[in-house]
């Protein structure tokens, strides 16, 4: 083989090797960003630098990978920021020594933040898991852990607050200052020294939320600025783990409101507080299920026309559940079933033409609840009538089929008979 050949050769694998090489980093590089902005399918090592790429602008949605990530964040374009799963997707604060006071710090408008993990803010006493001061933002379905402040509104108005989960933070899990028109719905305050502060704040509603083994459930600091603790009846208000009043009439509702420490006033109160905890379960796209509840449930389904939950609680009590259904998804007769045995229900007044609203009770352990739809008499009678019209029709035309063939095979005679 002539030198230059040998050379050529040389050359060519020397060529091959590096492009393997460099094709074998970049899919190594590629499965190492986790961060992803949908809109423009780049690819991110971290949360932060996606948001600050200049390819990212308003109305990007970025999706992070399961992990955990050492950041804190500033959220200043109108993005949605989307983790994987809220158990097994983190934001950590805690980047380093001392650690900075904000884990998240909101300051565009219309934000969306769901699916999180929150915690590490550092135990000084402006610390926060998340500071807005920017309007119209989302912010749900989270786990907001062990900062020393959760939330902190800031002269923020119109945002959404919604099925978070605050547990274990050192002071208020969520503190307005100056905040109007917000809705906190649908979360749940737990273990922590305070769940809501309101401080020169008004208009804001909170109701079917969940304070749960607070030092303190909520404190609202100025009598002069009203908000909203309940949704009316029979929606109803929030479920407070030391309300202690009855529910004679037995709809889920407390007889009395629950006042607001240290103003106990009209204007501060819960006026259809829960006897239990409330839950919403996603049944289809369009429609969920409540609930109002003394029991822990889980492993909720919706299934070819059948609801079925487990409701969890200490032996030797009463359990109720009140069940808000939508009329779309079952008809307004029902049957109700804990542990294979029907139990008695109640169809409570107040249900409607587009909702019904059960009451029932049962012993407390570990029990499986079903609820399936009960066909009225008239539906099956006129389900029997349509099937045996069915049938007949059937037979009708089985003896048509059997008749013909004979008919054009055999001919007819002079007299006009088949023959």
């Amino acid at each position: 083989m002539s030198e230059m050949k040998k050379t050529f050769l040389t050359i060519y694998c020397l060529l091959c090797t590096v492009f393997l090489i460099g094709f074998e980093i970049s899919v190594t590089a590629a499965s190492e960003l986790h961060v992803h902005n949908i809109d423009t399918d780049l690819n991110y090592a971290t949360i932060q630098e996606a948001i600050n790429a200049p390819e990212t602008v308003n109305g990007h949605a970025i999706l992070v990978d399961a992990g955990t990530y050492y950041e804190n964040l500033v959220i200043n374009k109108s993005i949605s920021i989307i983790g994987e799963n809220r158990q097994t997707t983190t934001i950590d604060g805690r980047t380093g020594f001392p650690w900075v006071e904000t884990v998240i710090y909101i300051t565009a408008n219309e934000v969306t933040l769901a699916g999180f993990t929150l915690r590490g803010s550092k135990p000084y006493c402006q610390s926060l898991g998340i500071k807005i001061t920017s309007d119209r933002n989302n912010i749900s379905n989270n786990l907001i852990i062990h900062n020393r402040k959760g939330i902190w509104l800031l002269r923020s108005f119109h945002n959404l607050i919604s099925n978070n989960d605050f547990l274990s933070n050192d002071d208020e899990a969520l503190w307005l200052t100056g905040s109007f028109n917000n809705t906190i719905i649908g979360n749940t305050f737990s273990n922590g020294y305070c769940g809501i502060l309101l401080e020169d704040s008004r208009k804001n509603k909170i109701f079917h939320n969940n304070f749960i083994n607070n030092t303190k459930h909520a404190r609202s600091q100025s009598p002069t600025n009203i908000n909203i603790w309940d949704d009316a009846h029979p929606s109803g208000g929030n479920y407070w783990s030391d309300h202690t009043h009855v529910d004679l009439d037995y709809d889920g509702i407390g007889d009395s409101p629950h006042t607001l420490s240290p103003l106990p006033t009209q204007e501060q109160s819960d006026n259809y507080p829960l006897m239990g905890m409330f839950s919403s379960f996603k049944a289809t796209s369009d429609h969920c299920i409540h609930t109002v509840c003394n029991s822990t449930i889980s492993d909720f389904e919706f299934d070819s026309g059948a609801i079925r939950f487990n409701v969890t609680a200490k032996e030797d009590t009463t359990g109720f559940c009140r069940v808000c259904i939508s009329k779309a998804l079952l008809n307004d007769t029902y049957r109700v079933f804990v542990s294979d045995t029907e139990v008695p229900h109640t169809l409570l007044s107040f249900s409607n033409s587009t909702h019904s609203y059960l009451y029932f009770t049962y012993p407390h352990s570990t029990q499986e609840v079903v609820i399936i739809p009960e066909f009225p008499l008239f539906t099956i009678l006129l389900f029997f009538l349509i099937t045996t019209l069915f049938v007949a029709l059937i037979k009708r035309w089985q003896g048509d089929i059997r008749t013909s063939p004979k008919k054009e095979i055999l001919g007819k005679n002079s007299k006009g008979t088949y023959v």
